[in-house]
C-alpha cells in the first residue's frame, strides 16, 4: 500500500498513530527515569500500533464466524465501479459472505459490515451508468442487507442488460431472476 493509494482517513489515521507512539516512548522514558510503573503507558503502544497498522487491514471481521467481508476488494470497488475486474472481485467477496452467512444461519451480520454494505449500495445508487457486472454487485450487497425488492430489480436489469452474465450470479440472486416469459 502506497501514500497514493490511501483514503484520507487512513492517512490521518497513520500520521495520529505515529505521533502517538512517538509520544508513548517519550511517556515510558520519563516513567522509568522517575522509577514509576509504566503498565498503562505501554497501553498507549498498542493503541499507536494498531493506528498505525489500520490501512493495512485487509478484513473486517467479528469472532470466529468467518462473517466478513475483503476490505481490499471493495476499496477497489468503490473507487472505480466501472472495472470489470473489481467488480468480478468485490461480487466474488459477497459469494463468500453469503456462503459464511448461510453457515451462521440465525446471527445478524456483524455491524461493520453492514455499514460496508450500506456504504458500497450508497455509493452505487448514485451512479447511473455502471456495468451490468457492477449492478449485479449492488444487487447482491443490496440482498445481503434484506433489501429483496431492490436486489430482484436491480438483478434482472443487469441480466436484462447482459444475459451471458447469468449463469455466473450466486445462487441467492438466481431466486430473484424473473422467469422468462414465452
Amino acid at each position: 500500500m502506497t501514500f497514493k493509494t490511501m483514503l484520507p482517513y487512513e492517512f490521518v489515521m497513520l500520521l495520529c498513530g505515529v505521533a502517538l507512539f512517538l509520544f508513548a516512548l517519550g511517556l515510558i522514558t520519563v516513567l522509568v527515569r522517575k522509577g514509576k510503573g509504566f503498565g498503562a503507558a505501554t497501553m498507549l503502544l498498542a493503541v499507536a500500533m494498531a493506528m498505525i497498522g489500520f490501512p493495512a487491514i485487509k478484513n473486517l471481521e467479528i469472532d470466529s464466524s468467518g462473517i466478513k467481508i475483503d476490505k481490499v476488494a471493495s476499496d477497489a470497488f468503490l473507487k472505480n465501479p466501472t472495472d470489470v475486474t473489481a467488480a468480478n472481485n468485490y461480487r466474488k467477496s459477497l459469494r463468500e459472505l453469503d456462503d459464511a452467512v448461510a453457515k451462521n444461519k440465525g446471527q445478524p451480520l456483524p455491524t461493520d459490515v453492514v455499514s460496508e454494505l450500506k456504504t458500497t449500495v450508497k455509493a452505487l445508487s448514485q451512479r447511473p451508468n455502471l456495468p451490468p457486472e457492477a449492478r449485479i454487485a449492488q444487487a447482491h450487497a443490496e440482498l445481503l442487507l434484506g433489501n429483496e425488492v431492490q436486489a430482484a430489480a436491480i438483478v434482472n436489469a443487469a441480466v436484462k442488460a447482459k444475459p451471458s452474465l447469468a449463469p455466473s450470479i450466486h445462487a441467492n440472486l438466481q431466486t430473484l431472476l424473473a422467469a422468462p416469459t414465452r
